[in-house]
């Protein structure tokens, strides 16, 4: 049944009696592993429930979305379905390293994937234009838009009203209690890797691969982390150039060739310290932690999740890892 995805947090959030958890992970403790160096996102278990079923809920809000506008006379193209981007940490990977370097150079430029789609304004009327997307998005200046407060105190604003915002509605219910669950749920997320990046343990694994990269010849991006490494290489590819946002920066091959070695050395060394397992291992307490203390704010989000799932036709059962 579908219901079974609230059992799969149940099952996330178990063990909370047992006790706080130890302030630093136990070195002793059985290693995790972490399929060559891909370090999993932070609550797995609910992005699966999350992802398994997103396609149906994007088109049954499309679907409604387009009803809507059509109401209202007005033509609307569905947006495509794009499957949300994993972010993963790769530590001690060799062969990716030696193939995509830190990933500056991309495969492919994803820019225009949503310009690509026919403008269904092309051919109205600036007066008509502005009820189009009054239709679609809602009066920016109505006290109706929706407020969010962040755990850092910043406030973000969207639409309040619309189609757009009638189509979710209509699979999630309270849009505003739907959004604010998300956002929240997001940001634990951030939490975890906070925690996780500041965590002792973790902080001597990167004083140890620091001396590594030094010892190896590359001192210049021995940085607070290979984050670090790998922007100050962006730098330098750029050559004090600007450039337009969301615009891909050209990377010379010579460029290309010596991130690939700095990328490759700092693979060498991460796999040689162990710090994928221990990566994961500090992630996994500070996951825990999260989870036991926000334990409403990942089960709200997912029995919205679930909700919009039922309305759009699916069923979500518990995956083996979950159950």
């Amino acid at each position: 049944m579908w219901i079974s995805a609230v059992v799969a947090a149940g099952v996330l959030l178990s063990g909370c009696g047992a006790g706080p958890a130890p302030a630093e992970p136990d070195a002793s403790a059985r290693p995790i592993s972490t399929g060559g160096g891909i370090i999993p996102e932070p609550f797995a278990a609910v992005l699966a429930t999350v992802d398994e079923h997103a396609r149906d809920r994007h088109d049954r809000v499309e679907a409604e979305t387009v009803r809507c506008m059509a109401a209202q006379g007005f033509t609307y193209t569905p947006l495509p379905f794009w499957q949300r981007e994993q972010r993963f940490q790769r530590f001690g990977d060799i062969e990716h390293a030696s193939r995509y370097g830190f990933g500056l150079s991309p495969e492919e430029d994803r820019r225009g994937r949503q310009d690509s789609l026919p403008d269904d304004t092309a051919k109205l009327s600036s007066q008509e234009k502005e009820a189009w997307f009054r239709a679609l998005l809602g009066d920016m200046d109505s006290p109706n838009r929706i407020r969010i407060e962040h755990r850092d105190g910043s406030v973000s604003e969207g639409p309040g009203e619309g189609c757009d915002i009638e189509s979710q509605q209509a699979l999630y219910g309270d849009y505003r209690a739907w959004r604010v669950a998300q956002v929240s749920f997001e940001e634990l997320d951030h939490l975890v890797r906070q925690g996780t990046d500041s965590d002792p343990a973790w902080q001597r694994a990167l004083a140890d691969w620091r001396s590594c990269m030094t010892d190896a010849g590359y001192a210049r991006y021995a940085t607070d982390s290979r984050v670090e490494a790998s922007e100050l290489l962006s730098e330098e590819h750029r050559r004090g150039r600007v450039y337009e946002p969301d615009t891909v920066v050209p990377v010379d091959p010579a460029d290309a060739k010596h991130e690939r070695e700095v990328a490759v050395a700092s693979a060498t060394c991460e796999k040689k310290l162990g710090m994928a397992d221990t990566y994961a291992r500090v992630q996994a307490v500070h996951e825990k932690k999260v989870s036991e203390t926000e334990q409403g704010v990942i089960t709200g989000y997912l029995e919205l999740v679930v909700t919009g799932t039922a309305k759009a036709g699916g069923e979500v059962e518990a995956s083996p890892s979950t159950a």
